[in-house]
């Protein structure tokens, strides 16, 4: 298995762990937070990590929560999870599904089918 799926797929567990333990103790802003604030300034995550979650192939980005916004699309949706993990010297071009190109730090958070409405 890649290692970098392999982190990337270890992160999402962690997220949804953290989501329940928020849920659990009726402290959701609180685990949140904490939870993508310790992924986003873990130093193994940085840009180089995430570009190459990006470039992971198809049957892996789907299991992190990438999607085809119709069976036509070239590119994958992207996960709102990996947008909010995403550290602040990372940049990547992206395509809404209206057509549009523009640089990942530059979305709007409409999420269609868990995932931001931009595509990779």
């Amino acid at each position: 298995m890649n290692e970098t799926f392999e982190h990337a797929l270890n992160i999402m567990r962690y997220l949804a762990n953290q989501a329940a333990c928020g849920h659990a103790y009726n402290q959701h802003e609180y685990w949140s937070k904490r939870s993508f604030k310790t992924v986003k300034e873990e130093k193994d995550f940085n840009a180089d990590f995430w570009n190459k979650v990006f470039k992971l192939d198809d049957e892996e980005r789907f299991q992190l929560g990438f999607r085809r916004w119709d069976e036509n699309s070239k590119g994958l949706l992207i996960p709102l999870w990996i947008v909010e993990c995403l550290p602040d010297d990372f940049d990547i071009k992206v395509t809404g599904i209206m057509g549009g190109e523009c640089s990942i730090k530059n979305i709007d958070k409409d999420v269609r089918f868990g995932c931001v409405a931009y595509m990779v």
